[in-house]
């Protein structure tokens, strides 16, 4: 049995590492791809739709009165005063040289004031200019080399550089100006390289990263690292093994398998009452689609579908599970042991933390802290209700929630740091939940331990706590 069980954890650890490693490929080789078609055209890889979160720092505008993201950009509320819209450099750097041009949809419903600032450091000196822009729908298309940037403190102004001496920009911002209450709609803001100008065949290309046999971890932190000044040719010129085609391929197969997956999984759940096999079946599907890399902005109707037949054959196979009694809330005893394992965990971390000696990880948002909570409770409501009376045996050993910790583990795909804590973590709360069938106090170490270990572990442990495609596009490591 002791056998067996070793064997079946080996198994587990290669299938994970082989999935997670398929997913970071089919990543590189995209996002190879894409660059090269925004290369070709002259321009550079730091652009930003606006059309999400993630190409503002923070994942806002600020001072604003409303703001919404959509397909089309980002649609604001303001005014009178100034609204600042911090973009998402994250890190990297603009070669101000290479791509002086800045390109920007803009739709204003009165006449207002675009300053741009910009800095050759993150925090650093602010460098400001003014632009008018005239009530209605343009594309803003403006020589950055050509404005009149200057500085002001103490009450006076003085001129100033585009970046640094060698034009590299490392913070860049928009701040509307209105003196009346305006709607303004931004989308599109690109820097591309002068008209008649010929891009170099040089180009931080993502497929010239070595990939094979590394944990996705080491291997983001060196695409990272690389691209600190994304637009300078540091990378090789040859890049073996991609097709030059502009635009990524297609991969409709893989949610096709996953609606497959989807499909078996409600006919096992309809033709057997074994749950068990039922619920492996019904997380097969989510779990290949998070590993292809299909959940995120990926996501088509064939994904969301599939999603849909795995979850009907979850409700199919559990229509009659006879669910044992649960504390909701939680029992004395059952907080004080995991307040307990909470202290330990943490402890260890921040000591991890200080060995490191890198700095902390930015804090989440209170509205980021409250959609973790929630995001923990359906978590927890997942494993404690289905994955561990189901999958684990009855025993008190803790490795009898061995099944229930792999595939909680599993649905973090392709995170391959996230999947081990996670392991570790399903075989604590197995054992917590077999004793003391306590809801509530799983859910608040989950979120707290979700959250304090993003901030506190290295960056070379664990790159980020995202899951599917999310993991290789979100900022992570810093």
């Amino acid at each position: 049995m002791k056998l067996r069980s070793f064997a079946a954890l080996v198994a587990l650890c290669g299938l994970a590492w082989a999935l997670s490693a398929l997913a970071l490929r089919w990543h590189l080789q995209d996002q190879a791809i894409a660059d090269r078609s925004w290369h070709q055209r002259g321009i550079s890889q730091l652009q930003f739709p606006l059309a999400s979160r993630s190409d503002l720092i923070g994942g806002r505008a600020l001072d604003v009165e409303s703001q919404r993201f959509g397909s089309d950009g980002l649609h604001l509320r303001f005014g009178p005063g100034a609204a600042n819209l911090p973009i998402g450099f994250d890190g990297r750097c603009l070669d101000s040289r290479r791509f002086p041009i800045l390109n920007l949809h803009v739709q204003a419903s009165t006449a207002l004031t675009l300053a741009l600032v910009q800095s050759p450091l993150a925090g650093g000196e602010q460098r400001l200019t003014e632009l008018p822009v005239a009530s209605g729908r343009q594309q803003l298309r403006v020589d950055l080399r050509e404005l009149d940037w200057r500085v002001d403190a103490a009450g006076q102004s003085r001129r100033a550089a585009l970046g640094d001496e060698d034009g590299r920009v490392c913070e860049f911002r928009l701040v509307p100006v209105a003196d009346r209450a305006a709607s303004l709609s931004l989308a599109n803001l690109r820097f591309s390289l002068p008209a008649g100008v010929s891009a170099s065949q040089a180009w931080a290309d993502a497929a010239a990263l070595e990939w094979r046999w590394r944990r996705p971890e080491s291997v983001l932190l060196e695409r990272d690292r690389l691209r600190t000044h994304a637009d300078v040719e540091l990378w090789p010129q040859s890049v073996p093994g991609v097709a030059q085609t502009s635009t990524a391929p297609l991969r409709r197969w893989p949610g096709y398998l996953g609606l497959l997956a989807g499909f078996i999984a409600m006919g096992v759940a309809l033709a057997t009452e074994h749950r068990r096999w039922t619920v492996v079946a019904a997380l097969a599907g989510p779990i290949w689609l998070l590993a292809s890399n299909r959940i995120g902005t990926a996501s088509g109707p064939l994904d969301w579908l599939a999603l849909a037949a795995s979850g009907m054959a979850l409700l199919l196979g559990l229509r009659r599970q006879t669910l044992p009694a649960i504390r909701w809330l939680g029992s004395a005893a059952a907080w004080r042991e995991a307040l307990a394992g909470l202290a330990l965990v943490l402890t260890a971390a921040v000591l991890l933390h200080w060995l490191a000696g890198q700095p902390l990880r930015g804090a989440p948002s209170s509205t980021d802290l409250l959609r973790y909570l929630l995001w923990a409770a359906l978590q927890q409501l997942l494993l404690q209700r289905v994955l561990i009376p189901v999958l684990n045996g009855k025993q008190a050993a803790i490795l009898s929630g061995m099944p229930a910790a792999a595939a909680f583990a599993l649905l973090h795909m392709p995170n391959l740091s996230l999947m081990a804590l996670c392991m570790l973590a399903g075989l604590w709360w197995s054992d917590h939940h077999q004793r003391h069938r306590s809801y509530l106090p799983l859910v608040v170490i989950h979120a707290a331990l979700g959250v304090a270990l993003s901030m506190l572990l290295p960056a070379s442990w664990l790159y980020s706590a995202e899951v599917g495609e999310r993991f290789f596009t979100a900022p992570g490591g810093s």
